[in-house]
């Protein structure tokens, strides 16, 4: 797994000062920013730009406190209260979506 940053904090800390803001064993998987676009620009687009020019066809997931920032229903967004932080319930939820993501192609059945 890899982490692309798409915060609002991007603008105002680079990305070796933002890695320290994680635990270390997540500080290492932290890759790159999204770009940084006028504010008319949703996060998901953000998002999906970044995809389109390094991971083009890479399955993806978005852990954020502003569902208005992605469109309606956007499977790849995993909402969490930015007021409380990031919780244990969270953290379930998250290793879920990924176990979904990272699961093996179904194989056919055996005659």
């Amino acid at each position: 797994m890899e982490i692309v940053i798409s915060s609002s904090w991007r603008v105002y800390h680079g990305l070796h000062e933002m890695r320290e803001f994680f635990s270390e064993d997540m500080a290492h998987r932290i890759r790159d920013a999204t770009p940084k676009h006028d504010l008319a620009r949703t996060r998901q687009s953000e998002c999906q730009e970044w995809l389109r020019r390094h991971r083009p066809a890479a399955p993806w997931l978005a852990l954020d406190d502003q569902p208005w920032l992605f469109e309606s229903g956007c499977e790849q967004l995993l909402c969490v209260n930015g007021t409380v932080g990031f919780r244990v319930a969270d953290a379930q939820r998250l290793r879920e979506r990924l176990r979904y993501l990272v699961r093996p192609l179904s194989t056919p059945s055996a005659p």
